[in-house]
């Protein structure tokens, strides 16, 4: 998929997540969770970006999920907690189809709303965990169905 696409839709994202929830730990934030489209056809995966405020090559293992949203869950371990010059990784989930069997809450009119969350491990220290809610309204989701069906379109031609 395109760059300049896959930034639309990070953008969809950035803007619908909310500010993070009370009880930080202190190891990082969130700076972006939700669906992007995938790398074949008619495809969205979960993508996650998180800027570390600790040393990111203290990290064995980051657990991250998004509340009941399926496909949001997945782990990254040492070696594939790669980040750029701002302390900031971005992981991306297994493939889905993109179809109302497997993403049932992008095709519901109704408002989604969860905590995603990441429990970051770190040898000798307790796990770190950080939080943040996010919210899709039906015309974000709308919105975000159009985008990733343009996207696929797109890389078609």
């Amino acid at each position: 998929m395109s760059r300049a696409l896959r930034s639309v839709a990070v953008g969809l994202l950035i803007a619908c997540a909310q500010a993070g929830v009370p009880g930080s730990s202190g190891v990082g934030r969130f700076v972006s969770a939700g669906p992007i489209a995938g790398d074949s056809e008619l495809r969205v995966r979960w993508r996650y970006g998180f800027r570390f405020s600790v040393d990111p090559s203290s990290v064995s293992e980051v657990k991250l999920s998004c509340g009941a949203i399926d496909g949001s869950a997945f782990v990254v371990e040492g070696a594939d907690i790669h980040v750029d010059a701002s302390r900031t990784a971005y992981w991306e989930g297994p493939e889905r189809l993109l179809t109302e069997d497997s993403v049932p809450w992008l095709f519901d009119p109704e408002t989604t709303s969860e905590i995603c969350q990441a429990v970051v491990s770190r040898a000798e220290l307790p796990d770190a965990v950080e939080r943040m809610g996010v919210t899709f309204t039906s015309a974000v989701k709308s919105g975000m169905l159009i985008d990733l069906r343009l996207a696929t379109e797109f890389d078609r031609k």
